[in-house]
């Protein structure tokens, strides 16, 4: 993988496209939750509770993921790599409510 800076136009769409896999994580992990909630089938709790970790891990994958483009290309440009409106700055934060 080449470590050249990329593009500012598509780094910032990148970010974007980040942003929004991130919150469609956080969704689909309240849609499953609500569905668990509501359920009282023994037999599917347990399908319902292995798709919500699905979608924490996707969320908490897509996070580190952003990070390292976030960290590579502050380090290879002078404008930053991070922008501020981002809902997040460290993995794990699948805590947070969808956006």
């Amino acid at each position: 993988m080449s470590s050249q800076p990329i593009h500012p136009e598509n780094e910032r769409r990148l970010f974007e496209i980040f942003k929004m896999a991130v919150q469609d994580e956080r969704k689909a992990q309240a849609v499953y939750l609500q569905a668990l909630r509501l359920c009282s089938d023994p037999s599917l709790r347990p399908i319902l509770e292995g798709l919500i970790a699905d979608e924490a891990r996707h969320e908490q994958i897509l996070v580190e993921r952003y990070n390292v483009l976030a960290a590579r290309n502050a380090a290879s440009s002078q404008a930053g790599g991070q922008p501020d409106d981002m809902p997040w700055k460290t993995p794990g934060s699948s805590q947070t409510a969808a956006q």
